[in-house]
């Protein structure tokens, strides 16, 4: 589990290490973030995203940076992780406001809901828009539901 791996940054208080070191676990975690967006997809059930969030929170204390990397991301692999995280949370977002992270971090579910409801995760999905619906027939169904939770619209 990467949450649990990567909460140990964290209590290692890795920011306060010396540059060198903290530029080196900056790359890893960039490149860590990397290799999950590009690795292929398991199942539509996969939960890799929510569980490599939760990780990069754990470590960083947000997951802004990764969300606008994910953003240039402009592979199908990216935008399919993309749609299953969609297709993971979205009834819980459209219930609660929140995802649930292993962190129970509440400033980093308000960003990663504050995103998923912006105009980033359409920048991901619609140059892939008909190969994810195959995978994902109710994706942009889910997308408008968590949209109408949080008061926002197309």
């Amino acid at each position: 589990m990467p949450e649990v791996l990567l909460s140990k940054l964290d209590y290692a208080e890795w920011s306060e290490w010396p540059p060198v070191e903290r530029d080196a676990v900056r790359r890893f975690l960039e490149a860590f973030w990397h290799h999950q967006l590009a690795t292929p997809l398991d199942s539509p059930r996969d939960d890799r995203m929510v569980t490599v969030l939760g990780g990069l929170a754990e470590a960083e204390g947000s997951v802004a940076k990764y969300l606008a990397l994910w953003e240039s991301a402009g592979e199908l692999n990216a935008a399919l992780h993309l749609a299953a995280l969609v297709n993971q949370v979205a009834d819980e977002v459209a219930a609660t406001q929140s995802i649930r992270l292993w962190s129970h971090s509440d400033s980093v579910s308000h960003e990663l809901v504050a995103w998923l409801t912006s105009d980033g995760p359409s920048q991901i999905l619609e140059p892939h828009r008909e190969k994810i619906a195959q995978v994902f027939p109710a994706l942009f169904n889910d997308i408008e539901m968590m949209l109408a939770a949080v008061g926002r619209t197309t």
